[in-house]
């Protein structure tokens, strides 16, 4: 009879090691696929998130088009340079007619006192 029970309490001891095991495996998949879930989570925020940004990409895209080029600020660079080199000479003949408007004041006050 103890031969018996030997085997007994051995065959028990494989019984709850098997199930321990199976709690473990069971458990660990448990893991896995919340991690999982997780991940396909996180994947999808990204994914949303992505194309967000590429809208907004394409937004701005569409946008730029009507944007001046370079080019374009070259040309519009030469006539502000056209500009002010007219504004120049137009202060250089403004300073030089109230000089000279100056000048004439001056000799008419010394003629009308002289």
């Amino acid at each position: 009879m103890a031969f018996a029970d030997t085997w007994i309490q051995i065959a028990v001891a494989i019984v709850a090691m098997a199930s321990l095991l199976t709690t473990i495996i069971i458990y660990r998949n448990t893991l896995r696929r919340k991690d999982f879930d997780s991940f396909q989570a996180r994947e999808d925020k990204q994914d949303s998130q992505i194309m967000e940004l590429q809208d907004k990409v394409n937004r701005m895209g569409s946008e730029l088009r009507h944007a001046p080029t370079h080019e374009d600020m070259g040309k519009l660079h030469e006539k502000l340079n056209a500009v002010s080199r007219e504004l120049s000479e137009i202060n250089a003949t403004t300073k030089s007619n109230t000089r000279t408007t100056e000048m004439i004041q001056q000799y008419l006050m010394e003629k009308k006192h002289g």
